[in-house]
């Protein structure tokens, strides 16, 4: 069991040398799904989304530049929990739907830019994956958007993702296969 501990450190370890670049082209398959929406886009296209298995739904301005973020999670959190704050405006829109009965098909044409996370974590692809991680600590986030030279999004890599990077190269006797909603991909929207 110790030799396990230890080929798990050293997997992390080398994990966290590689470049995020390199992370994702090798673990691509760990990687959260995603796909970028315009800032113009509705709550009604951001729930099409999640119900097509996509966790991370990047805001992106009309030149194609990161805006946002909404994860699948901070809806559900914001939705089930009324004292969940990550999400303020959503928050506000559903207590003024319950107050004055709004129908549901105004509230699904509330803008995404009204519900998303501003200013999302972003990293370069040239940076190391310990960078990544300094970030997502630094920024109480357990993902971080990665980012080309030209400020294209290459993919999300997560806290989950790295472990699960780690558990594979140690020989881990946990599955860590994916499965199809966990593959990472870009859709065209």
């Amino acid at each position: 069991m110790l030799s396990r501990g230890r080929s798990l450190a050293q997997a992390l370890e080398n994990i966290l040398m590689m470049t995020v670049g390199e992370f994702i082209e090798r673990y691509r398959d760990l990687l959260p799904r995603f796909t970028m929406i315009s800032e113009t886009e509705t709550l009604e296209k951001v729930l099409e989304h999640i119900y097509n298995g996509y966790h991370y739904i990047v805001v992106t301005d009309h030149r194609g530049r990161v805006r946002g973020v909404v994860y699948h999670l901070d809806l559900i959190y914001s939705i089930g929990h009324p004292h969940f704050e990550q999400i303020p405006a959503l928050l506000n829109i559903l207590h003024f739907r319950r107050r004055i009965k709004v129908p549901i098909d105004v509230l699904l044409k509330t803008p995404v830019d009204e519900i998303m996370r501003r200013t999302p974590p972003c990293i370069k692809e040239d940076k190391l994956v310990s960078d990544s991680v300094d970030l997502m600590h630094k920024v109480h986030r357990s993902y971080v958007i990665v980012m080309s030279k030209s400020d294209e999004v290459r993919g999300i890599v997560t806290a989950h993702s790295i472990l699960r990077a780690a558990l594979r190269e140690s020989g881990s006797p946990i599955d860590v296969r994916t499965h199809a909603h966990h593959s990472a991909e870009l859709s065209p929207t």
